[in-house]
């Protein structure tokens, strides 16, 4: 597929971008199954998202450069089921970005992990795991590698509330080592989401996330605190409009004396 943006304040900028993407599910026996997605985009400007939106929503041309962009993501996983109530997954992901022009070079994100989850109630299950990423940036003197360790233990719960079943409700834990500079520290991670369903076909949802990630340019993690809302459904039965609202806040860096940041992202759709 193809996209255009206009930005006010950069409109000499040419802003179409193309975009292609592969899914792939199958099963070997009656146990396993592989799930393999990959996603490409090609843009000739580079722009900085904010944290925890997606990866093609707009934001302001403050953040905008005559860069071309090339950008490729995938994962594949296997799932393995072990009993009634238990499944193992192994997962492999790669995030590539490169920008022609500026001398600026690439970005590489690799992550490997494994998760147990154990099903413990109807709405809830307990979830044990590890996993690894490097991050790697060429990027002037962004320094090197980084890498990041992600204890995966917690709880997973999600239910429609009692008292409306078109609402329901979620959360999930977790928690996180990275290495900056050598020194090891923690993060606790996670999320919760409230989502409510309106007449037939539209539907409402908010949620808030504590992450930490890597980013092309930057050596050291961000830590993150994600608010967000969508809203959206279908004006007819082929015509449907979505819109979201990002707000992010948080450190570059792990102290409480690193470069804080805010930024916000909105974004509609009509598809």
């Amino acid at each position: 597929g193809s996209g255009f943006r206009y930005f006010p304040d950069a409109s000499q900028i040419n802003t179409n971008d193309w975009r292609g993407a592969a899914n792939l599910l199958f099963g070997l026996g009656r146990k396993t199954r592989v799930r393999s997605t990959h996603t490409f985009s090609r843009a000739p400007y580079y722009q900085f998202r904010a944290i925890g939106a997606p990866a093609d929503s707009a934001g302001s041309s403050s953040t905008l450069s005559e860069l071309q962009s090339d950008d490729y993501d995938g994962r594949v996983e296997v799932e393995r089921t072990l009993g009634r109530r238990t499944a193992l997954t192994t997962g492999y992901g790669l995030h590539q970005m490169t920008i022609t022009g500026g001398g600026i070079g690439d970005f590489r994100r690799q992550q490997a992990d494994a998760v147990l989850n154990r099903r413990m109630t109807r709405y809830a299950a307990l979830r044990l795991g590890y996993g690894f990423e490097r991050a790697e940036n060429t990027w002037g003197t962004t320094g090197p590698a980084a890498d990041t360790h992600t204890l995966n233990l917690g709880v997973d719960y999600r239910r429609a509330l009692s008292f409306s079943r078109r609402t329901s409700i979620g959360f999930k834990s977790g928690s996180t080592i990275t290495s900056p500079n050598g020194h090891r520290e923690l993060h606790f991670i996670g999320a919760a989401d409230l989502s409510r369903e309106i007449g037939r076909s539209w539907h409402l949802a908010a949620g808030y996330s504590r992450s930490v990630e890597h980013m092309a340019g930057f050596s050291q993690p961000i830590v993150a605190n994600n608010a967000d809302t969508h809203f959206g459904g279908f004006l007819t039965r082929r015509i449907g409009v979505d819109t979201s609202l990002t707000y992010s806040a948080g450190v570059l860096g792990s102290r409480p004396t690193d470069q804080r940041f805010r930024s916000e992202e909105h974004t509609s759709e009509l598809q």
